[in-house]
């Protein structure tokens, strides 16, 4: 038989299962962790971690039970970046640049503007001009990217950007 797909590489946390394109009268699923499963088409985990990474193995067995030769697929599996915190140097008055940070050690980040808008860097600082799209109050938020592995982090922390109107100063005079 032929396991659909081949050896993988995926990043941590995301789903992993297994298929065969094979017309049997049954199937012998093995794997790592104790994985076995009869299915044509098992959902071996819906988030992968370092416990699932291994050979899994397949045998198909015919309506006359004579059994194929074994198909095997290795799957690897990335670790995820660790989820950044963000934080911003408000509340600004309106106008003022808006400064955002992490301490987090990021290959790439990429920051998500309150209205889903978002844009990459490679600096830990994102620094947005009054005149900007990106110029929003609301919750922002980062994930960290390994440039290697493509793998994302989880979803920071939500950091809240608050801009303060300016005062509008009003002179008047009832004197001559």
């Amino acid at each position: 038989p032929t396991i659909t797909g081949g050896d993988q590489t995926l990043c941590e946390g995301e789903a992993f299962s297994l298929a065969t394109t094979a017309n049997a009268a049954a199937y012998a699923w093995t794997g790592p962790n104790g994985f076995t499963s009869t299915s044509q088409f098992p959902t071996v985990v819906t988030s992968v971690s370092s416990v699932d990474v291994g050979t899994y193995s397949l045998v198909v067995t015919n309506a006359a039970g004579c059994e194929s030769d074994t198909a095997t697929m290795t799957l690897s599996v990335n670790d995820k970046p660790a989820t950044p915190v963000l934080y911003n140097a408000g509340p600004y008055c309106d106008s003022t640049d808006i400064m955002l940070y992490t301490t987090a050690a990021c290959d790439s980040i990429v920051w998500t503007a309150p209205d889903g808008s978002d844009t990459s860097t490679y600096a830990d600082t994102l620094r947005i001009a009054y005149a900007s799209t990106f110029y929003q109050a609301g919750d922002w938020t980062i994930k960290c990217i390994d440039t290697a592995t493509l793998c994302e982090s989880d979803q920071s922390n939500a950091s809240t950007v608050v801009i303060n109107t300016i005062p509008q100063a009003l002179a008047t005079n009832d004197g001559p």
